[in-house]
């Protein structure tokens, strides 16, 4: 997607499908930004790969002739990527909790009460 944009290459159907996808990741974050809590942050960390998930898998069925394209065919797309999803969940929610505890370590440590840049 960066070559696509950096180098003026064309930006086709899979590019537009990618940045959908990441824009969706972008928003769920957005949530965290005004008030941040737990539960926010597990909401986040759940859906985020999921809307990923739903939006790429629906660019791979409608874009290419890997399946059908009927619902039997969407259904098979999605389920052929159940095993990537797994991981991929555990890793945001790994990344997640290292990411924003180092962050809450650090405004423990020194005292100050350190928030994500909003503006």
């Amino acid at each position: 997607m960066l070559r696509n944009l950096v180098y003026h290459m064309n930006i086709g159907w899979e590019e537009l499908i990618q940045m959908a996808a990441f824009a969706s990741i972008a928003m769920i974050g957005w949530t965290l930004r005004k008030r941040f809590t737990v539960t926010r942050l597990a909401f986040a960390c759940l859906s985020a790969p999921l809307a990923f998930y739903l939006i790429s898998d629906f660019g791979v069925w409608l874009g290419f002739n890997t399946y059908p394209h009927t619902w039997n065919g969407l259904l098979a797309c999605y389920v052929a990527a159940i095993p990537f999803q797994g991981r991929t969940t555990a890793s945001t929610i790994l990344f997640a909790g290292i990411l924003f505890g180092a962050q809450r370590l650090y405004a423990s440590r020194y005292g100050q009460n350190v928030h994500a840049i909003t503006s």
